[in-house]
């Protein structure tokens, strides 16, 4: 009888972890496991369209009886991108998070709701394991502090930055932005990402006006900001940035792909948000501006020293226009945190080599116990990594 695995999404056609895991499947798997069935399964296209972006746990959680319709019978084991309650109706299974490094997991107060009991009672109880990015982890994410679990942690990396370590697929995603946007090639790109707030902002230092200034700046040194809004809400009010000739809007509905945004990009500002952590593996400059940090440690909670140079390797500001004189000095071919960057992704990550897809399938196969080593030969069958 064949072994089913279910690979289970709520991010829709995000090209996250989940999309990797299938994606090399259909490539490299399908036709040398005849014993393996997998269903790929998105929680958005089932049951998201008419449920509004603020609902997420809702939207997630409609899937608790669609998968049940869907499937014919039960799945030997799956995994989730996304915390599934649902889940815990089949088999066990793995967690891939969308994002390590940066904040407490759960959040401050989290644990005294009855969402997380719930979660606790159902999708953590037949976790078997965490595929995380390095030991540090285990010290934060559902850490037995906080959390009643029996889940290991395996640091094999995550699937979707396989990507950042394909040159065809950096190349080709650079070239169709430049030419969409009839960009010259000596213009660079910096990547604003920031995270959600869970909380009204005290103190918001953006400003129409303050904005032009650091255009005129961005002009000036030929640098072109792409401002990337989390998914669940914006930092900048989009009217904000209207107009202005050296800000691209560039938010999910219009580049799904968040690892496209990275590798288009030459500089990077970012604030709490893990993002920076898969975009160390490129080794690109990164800034953080942390207008709000002392209001975002009370209500979200962080589990990085801001000013430890190794956890946030690069410059720290208050207001955008504190990064200039950096983005001069990169310009002028300087860049005096090169060397820390290299210590934070070594801290981060315990691999940089592109194979975590890989390692992440072995580990899948030996607990579905089906005997197939995956080697390079199988790799090579087609030139260059997913698309």
């Amino acid at each position: 009888m064949k072994k089913r695995l279910l690979l289970y999404t709520a991010y829709g056609k995000i090209k996250g972890n989940i999309w990797n895991l299938n994606d090399f499947y259909e490539r490299f798997l399908k036709d040398k496991l005849p014993e393996l069935e997998v269903i790929f399964l998105d929680s958005q296209s089932i049951a998201a369209t008419s449920v509004e972006k603020k609902s997420a746990y809702l939207r997630r959680n409609l899937a608790l009886f669609y998968p049940r319709l869907l499937l014919d019978r039960k799945v030997d084991y799956w995994v989730s991108d996304s915390e599934g309650n649902f889940l815990s109706r089949f088999s066990r299974g793995i967690e891939l998070s969308h994002g390590y490094g940066t904040k407490k997991t759960p959040g401050e107060g989290e644990t005294k709701t009855f969402r997380f009991k719930v979660k606790e009672k159902t999708f953590l109880e037949k976790l078997d394991t965490f595929i995380t990015l390095s030991d540090f982890e285990k010290t934060y994410y559902y850490s037995s502090d906080t959390t009643q679990h029996h889940a290991e942690y395996l640091p094999l990396g995550l699937p979707r930055n396989d990507r950042l370590f394909d040159e065809a697929y950096i190349s080709e995603s650079k070239c169709k932005f430049y030419k969409e946007h009839e960009l010259s090639d000596d213009t660079q790109l910096v990547l604003y990402a920031p995270t959600w707030r869970e909380y009204e902002i005290e103190k918001d230092p953006m400003s129409r006006k303050m904005l032009e200034k650091f255009n005129e700046e961005l002009r000036r040194l030929n640098l072109v900001l792409l401002y990337r809004p989390h998914y669940c809400g914006p930092t900048i009010k989009t009217e904000l940035i209207e107009g202005l000739s050296n800000f691209i809007y560039c938010g999910n509905e219009i580049m799904g792909d968040s690892q496209e945004a990275l590798v288009i990009s030459d500089y990077m500002i970012t604030d709490y948000s893990s993002i920076f952590v898969d975009y160390l593996l490129l080794n690109r400059p990164v800034c953080f501006y942390t207008f709000d940090l002392e209001q975002y440690i009370v209500q979200r909670g962080l589990v990085i020293d801001y000013n430890n140079d190794q956890m946030t390797p690069g410059p720290k500001c208050n207001n955008l226009l504190e990064l200039i004189p950096y983005f001069q000095q990169l310009k002028d071919g300087k860049d005096e945190y090169a060397e820390i960057r290299k210590a934070g992704t070594r801290f981060f990550h315990k691999y940089a080599d592109g194979n975590s897809t890989k390692r992440v399938w072995q580990h899948l196969l030996k607990k579905l116990e089906i005997e197939y080593i995956l080697d390079d030969e199988i790799i090579k069958e087609e030139e260059g990594g997913p698309q």
